[in-house]
């Protein structure tokens, strides 16, 4: 093993305790609040669609404000009804940056997407 590996190594290590400490504190992974996120999605969507919508795509969308300690999601879903007209629903969320774990800034930067697609 090479020093730069022992040093990775001991880096994945520290940055695997940092997360499960902080997980067991009750702070959210990206990973694990995406997962509610499309929850939520895949729920409106079939909602829609019992309604008698089509389900055309959306995007989650989560912004980091930066210097503020607040990230922005914003989810847009398009559908269409019977008739061809189309219908845009969002929904939009703060939520403070102390209730993610540290890496989630990171994972973030300073945007990121993603597309939202119709449950299976």
């Amino acid at each position: 093993m090479t020093k730069g590996q022992d040093n990775s190594i001991w880096t994945e290590l520290w940055e695997s305790i940092k997360f499960c400490k902080e997980s067991k504190s009750g702070k959210y992974s990206l990973d694990t609040y995406l997962d509610i996120v499309s929850e939520y999605t895949d729920r409106q969507i079939k909602l829609a669609e019992d309604e008698g919508l089509i389900y055309l795509g959306g995007e989650c969308q989560i912004t980091n404000l930066g210097e503020k300690a607040t990230y922005i999601f914003e989810i847009t879903m398009f559908f269409e009804d019977c008739s061809g007209a189309k219908i845009l629903k969002e929904a939009k969320r703060k939520l403070p940056k102390d209730r993610f774990v540290s890496e989630t800034n990171s994972k973030i930067g300073e945007k990121i997407k993603f597309d939202i697609q119709r449950p299976r």
